[in-house]
């Protein structure tokens, strides 16, 4: 069980003081899961038997969670609270999101592909002498975060290669980044060894380092090309992960080791991800046309989403657009086709997993970065992006909610999508700014009808109205809604066989 990280568990579980733990665990993991459980309950309760002395054993119980809201990467806080669970300890692949509520522990996969001598041979062979510039060369090795146990051998096996006479490193600054937030709440709000000293500190896909301050105009593209490379430690090509941090750190070279096949790549400069950054611009201009936007908050668990709704619902009405409120569990297509009428979404979820592809869907999905830049007046792309909405909450403040002032503040501007020119809502007079949450929508009972030819539609002056008027489903019908209450009906004995072909005169058998 050493994999599981047993006593390491129940010593953060004693530290804190927990007594109802949840466990998630993933699908793959689900066999293991009660033994995870009985070894943790049995330590655990060996522990509370050594110290007390004839007194009442302390009530521990350990709970197992599968089949979660979110995704197995999420920390299911909703089940947890309805299980009255005060920490969750959750298990398998994740990209360590800050939690909200609950206090949490990450246990991490263990891969153990990832050989270092060859890794260490492949980065000497990579970065060599003639190829660094006259200062040194900082070279960034992120990971997937199976890799995290591995990664302090890697580390201690390059600094050592330093200390001799270096070879083809000596002018090379490696950084290895740590896991962070690996134990939240409790007081323990990051793990993983001393945090970064010193130059531009970076966050992302659970991974926390530093870049040297001689490096960091490297960073938006100010220092002589070379000074920073970035190596990805992974054998998945297609990985969220990688592409994620290709978007954000998207002006330095790339190489990637592959620990299964121990292969090295070179992508070279950020040309590998241009095609995705000008698909993200397209849905920017999209967004910009739009009159309706849908707000889908994809977690509930991820600490400052109800910050960052706040925020993102104040620069939709500023921007004289109407906003509607959408909460789900797993984005589809499927789900958001029910609502037509909205012309683009923001999805609020977890920062590795907010970068959805929408080609698949009706409307275009973005980002709340994607947003500012739709809807805050005088803001422009200048090359960088961000994951996840750090920078949104800085607007939660409407005294901050950007400037009156800029190209699109005092009249129309130009459209690239439509080829025309747009109305500024906010002076038009037809977007009021409205916010309405999506939750059950009350029927309206009398419809002011409209004579047009000769026909009598009913009059509609927002997609509210259009949404409660028109559109043959409306929602869920409960009582609250305004529904009859209806009497329970009579279990009905169902159909025989197949959907191809039901037998409508079968007689079930007894017993079947």
């Amino acid at each position: 069980m050493e994999a599981f990280e047993v006593e390491e568990t129940v010593a953060w579980v004693r530290r804190n003081g927990k007594r109802r733990v949840a466990l998630q665990v993933p699908d793959h993991l689900l066999q293991e899961a009660p033994k995870i459980a009985h070894a943790i309950t049995k330590q655990r309760r060996e522990e509370q038997n050594t110290k007390r002395d004839g007194g009442q054993e302390e009530e521990f119980t350990v709970f197992i969670m599968a089949d979660t809201i979110d995704g197995s990467c999420h920390v299911d806080e909703l089940t947890a609270d309805h299980l009255t669970a005060d920490c969750v300890v959750h298990y398998g692949a994740t990209y360590i999101p800050e939690v909200a509520k609950l206090p949490v522990r990450f246990v991490l996969d263990k891969c153990e592909a990832l050989e270092v001598e060859d890794l260490v041979d492949k980065l000497g062979s990579a970065f060599t002498v003639e190829e660094v510039s006259p200062s040194r060369m900082t070279v960034v090795l992120a990971y997937e975060l199976k890799y995290e146990h591995k990664m302090g051998e890697v580390a201690r096996r390059l600094e050592a290669a330093l200390e001799g006479d270096g070879g083809n490193l000596k002018h090379t600054t490696f950084v290895v980044p740590r896991v962070c937030l690996k134990e939240q709440g409790g007081g323990a709000a990051a793990s993983g060894g001393p945090g970064p000293a010193g130059g531009n500190v970076h966050r992302l896909g659970g991974l926390e380092w530093s870049v040297p301050s001689d490096a960091v105009a490297n960073e938006v593209g100010e220092a002589p090309q070379g000074s920073v490379k970035y190596v990805w430690i992974g054998e998945d090509e297609d990985s969220l992960s990688l592409s994620n941090f290709m978007l954000v750190h998207n002006t330095v070279d790339w190489f990637r080791y592959d620990p299964v096949g121990r292969s090295w790549k070179e992508y070279g400069s950020v040309s590998t991800a241009t095609r995705t950054l000008k698909r993200r611009y397209f849905l920017v201009e999209k967004a910009k046309d739009a009159s309706i936007v849908g707000i889908v908050v994809g977690t509930l668990s991820i600490a400052g989403y109800l910050d960052a709704l706040k925020a993102l619902r104040g620069i939709i009405a500023r921007a004289g657009k109407k906003s509607y409120t959408f909460v789900m569990g797993r984005i589809t297509p499927e789900k958001l086709a029910n609502f037509p009428e909205v012309e683009v979404f923001v999805l609020i979820s977890c920062p590795q997993l907010a970068l959805l592809d929408s080609r698949e869907f009706y409307s275009p999905v973005i980002t709340p970065f994607e947003a500012e830049l739709a809807f805050v007046p005088g803001r422009s792309w200048t090359g960088t992006y961000t994951i996840g909405f750090d920078s949104l909450l800085q607007q939660a403040d409407p005294a901050d909610g950007g400037s009156e002032e800029g190209e699109e503040g005092g009249g129309p501007s130009f459209s690239l999508i439509k080829g025309g020119y747009r109305q500024d809502q906010r002076t038009s007079g037809t977007g009021v700014g409205q916010d309405i949450e999506i939750n059950v929508i009350e029927p309206t009972q009398n419809l002011q009808l409209s004579l047009v030819g000769n026909r009598e539609v009913a009059e509609v002056h927002s997609a509210a109205d259009y949404m409660t008027k028109v559109r043959s489903y409306t929602g869920i019908e409960t009582p609250q809604s305004g529904a009859e209450i209806k009497e329970p009906a009579a279990a009905v004995e169902g159909r025989f066989g197949r959907a191809a072909g039901y037998d409508e005169g079968r007689v079930q058998r007894t017993g079947e």
